[in-house]
């Protein structure tokens, strides 16, 4: 079974129900239209990114009904006479064509009451699509609007997106991109990139001086040699240890220090000040470790050279 089919099965099922509902009672061609918009803010967000119509708008004109599609309803809804002109009728059915789309571009603000996107055809039709619209939408604005916030804490500075690993499934390009969208400057997913264009970034992780066992020193050196100007994570062990041994082997080739420990405050003053010591004056500081916009304010109000 294609993509395309299971996209046109991703639905509630009264939406099919009513779908062919519509059509068996003759009111096929009824048109209307229908909105996407939050009822209210809560008390603490005062606004929300857009983002997901230029998904919405990909998937409906990709979206068709096949036979694969028609034998699933005719299982699940037995009591409906599948005839040849409901067949055909489902099979032709143009989601590009019948639905006029009127929205917010992604990266807008937006408010509460105002709708983000109006869909505009067969009401049968747009219905069919409304659990895709919302899921996209609910999925997109939510990580756009909590990125938006965490940039703003950062006052300018860049921020990755590495949160794949704790998102729905099958969706992380799809957040680098809300991310990207909402002020992030990169994401470590690849598929964001090659699907979107969302700039990738990728540094070293913590297996690799361990995969070294006793020889830490070892590690940095061949990454390296490898990597010119990399980002080094020297925290695997103990903090200040590592990053002498990334000083002492990779001297002349040391792109950016990559944190990942809980006291990102004294860490990121420490590491910065044994780096002025040895002459890596411009030398960046990365953080990593269950970061938010609270912790980056926080961070940033106590002036951490990060």
């Amino acid at each position: 079974m294609s993509h395309i089919d299971d996209e046109a099965q991703d639905i509630d099922l009264y939406q099919a129900r009513m779908l062919i509902a519509f059509y068996k009672a003759g009111m096929a061609n009824v048109t209307g239209t229908m909105e996407a918009f939050t009822r209210k803010m809560p008390s603490n967000r005062r606004f929300m990114v857009v983002c997901g119509v230029e998904r919405i708008i990909s998937y409906l004109k990709e979206l068709s009904i096949r036979y694969e599609t028609i034998e699933v309803f005719q299982k699940i809804l037995p009591e409906i006479e599948f005839d040849t002109d409901l067949c055909n009728y489902l099979r032709h059915i143009d989601f590009a064509k019948e639905i006029t789309v009127r929205a917010m571009d992604d990266g807008e603000i937006c408010f509460a009451s105002a709708p983000v996107i109006s869909l505009t055809g067969p009401i049968g039709i747009i219905q069919y699509v409304e659990k895709k619209v919302l899921s996209i939408l609910n999925h997109d604005i939510r990580i756009a609007s909590k990125c938006a916030r965490i940039a703003l804490a950062a006052r300018g500075k860049p921020v990755a997106e590495f949160g794949g690993r704790r998102g729905a499934d099958k969706m992380s390009a799809e957040a680098g991109r809300a991310a990207y969208i909402a002020g992030f400057t990169s994401t470590s997913n690849v598929l964001a990139y090659a699907r979107y264009g969302v700039p990738c970034l990728g540094t070293m992780g913590h297996l690799w001086p361990m995969a070294f066992l006793d020889e830490e020193a070892k590690a940095y050196k061949v990454w390296g040699d490898m990597f010119e100007k990399s980002v080094y994570l020297p925290d695997t062990y103990n903090l200040m240890a590592g990053l002498d041994k990334v000083i002492e082997g990779c001297y002349k080739n040391i792109g950016s220090i990559r944190l990942d420990v809980d006291d990102l405050k004294n860490a990121s003053i420490n590491v910065k000040r044994r780096l002025i010591n040895s002459d890596h004056y411009d030398t960046q500081i990365g953080a990593t470790n269950d970061l938010n916009e609270y912790k980056i304010a926080e961070l940033e109000s106590y002036g951490c050279p990060i």
